[in-house]
Parts: C-alpha cells; structure tokens; sequence
C-alpha cells in the first residue's frame, strides 16, 4: 500500500508541477526540507509519513521541471502548443515522403507570423509537414 500512495504523490507533483511556474531549484530546496522534517520528526509517525509523502512529491515536481527543455522565443519548439493559428515561411529540407494518404517533409522554418497576437518574427529550427499528398513538393521548395 505504501507503494500505491508513493506513486500516486509521485504522479501529482508532475501535475502540480506542470500548472505552477516554480523551478527546478526551488522543489529541491522544498524536497530538502520535508526530508529534513521527517527526520526531525521521525518519533511520530503521522508527521513522519506527512513529510515523507511531501518529500516524494516535491521531487516529482523536481524531476518534471529538470526534463522540460529550456526553449527560447527565437525557436520554433516555443510556440509548439499554441492555440492560435500561426503560418511558417521556410525552404523543405528533405526529399518529401510521399504516402498514400499524406506527404512528409522536413521545413526549415525562418519566419513566424501569429495574426491574431500581432507577431512577426524570425525563427530558427524545424519541424515536420504532415500535409495532403495531392500537391507536389520539391527538396528546397519555399
């Protein structure tokens, strides 16, 4: 049964630490100190098992924000989920993978427009087209 509770506090310092904007840093220092707790507290077992379970949590959240790559606003990867519309300007950087139901291909993106934000700005990075195969695309195509 620890198990299941350990794991299950685990999971939720990955929630939490996915809607709060603390950094890495600050979950060990709070880590830290609920081990520190549950050692100063080890005669009593509620509180030890209090600081334990919020030790394991703070270092979900630790783990979560040490894996999240550090994208800058000069990369595409940071407007990866937007919910606005955005379009691309770029050259294609690879042959195009063309399928039955979808052509693949490279893009090497220079450009980045968001009308409904008002923002145009140059990029650097790729990403990958997933588009209709009805259209031809060429190996260095803009």
């Amino acid at each position: 049964m620890l198990l299941v509770w350990a794991g299950s506090v685990w999971l939720l310092g990955l929630i939490l630490a996915s809607i709060t904007p603390l950094k890495f840093w600050q979950w060990s220092v709070l880590a830290i100190s609920a081990a520190c707790a549950a050692i100063f507290l080890r005669k009593d077992r509620q509180f030890r098992s209090l600081f334990i379970l919020l030790c394991i949590l703070f270092l979900g959240a630790a783990r979560w924000e040490n894996t999240k790559p550090d994208v800058e606003q000069d990369h595409v990867a940071f407007y990866a989920d937007t919910t606005f519309n955005v379009q691309l300007t770029g050259s294609i950087l690879t042959d195009p993978d063309v399928r039955d139901n979808q052509t693949l291909f490279a893009l090497k993106v220079e450009r980045i427009w968001i009308p409904d934000l008002g923002i145009q700005k140059p990029v650097a990075g790729s990403i990958l087209i997933a588009t209709s195969p009805l259209k031809t695309y060429r190996y260095g195509d803009r």
